[in-house]
C-alpha cells in the first residue's frame, strides 16, 4: 500500500469516527482505534530509527574497510616499486 493510500484509509476512518461521535455515539471504539493508530506510528518510528542505526553502522564499517584497502594498495605499490628497483626494472607507477 502506498503512502497516499494509507493516508486515505486513515482519513476514511477519521470520517467514520467523527460521524459516529457527532451522531451521539458513546462507545470507545473510535478512541481505541485512534490509540492503536498512534501505537502503530510509534512502533514504525522505532523500526525506522533502528534501521537507520543499522545502516549507519554498516556505512562506518564500509568506510573503515575502504581505508584499509587503500592502505594495502599503497603498501603493495610501494613494495612493487622497491622490488622493481632491486631487479633493475623501471617503474611506471
Amino acid at each position: 500500500m502506498t503512502r497516499e493510500e494509507e493516508d486515505e484509509k486513515i482519513m476514511q476512518r477519521w470520517d467514520e469516527w467523527r460521524k459516529y461521535i457527532s451522531n451521539g455515539g458513546k462507545a470507545s471504539w473510535p478512541r481505541d482505534e485512534f490509540e492503536n493508530l498512534i501505537a502503530w506510528y510509534e512502533e514504525r518510528i522505532k523500526e525506522l530509527e533502528d534501521e537507520r542505526e543499522r545502516l549507519s553502522k554498516l556505512l562506518i564499517e564500509a568506510r573503515m574497510r575502504i581505508v584499509e584497502l587503500e592502505e594495502e594498495k599503497r603498501w603493495m605499490v610501494r613494495l612493487s616499486k622497491e622490488d622493481m628497483k632491486k631487479l633493475g626494472w623501471s617503474s611506471t607507477y
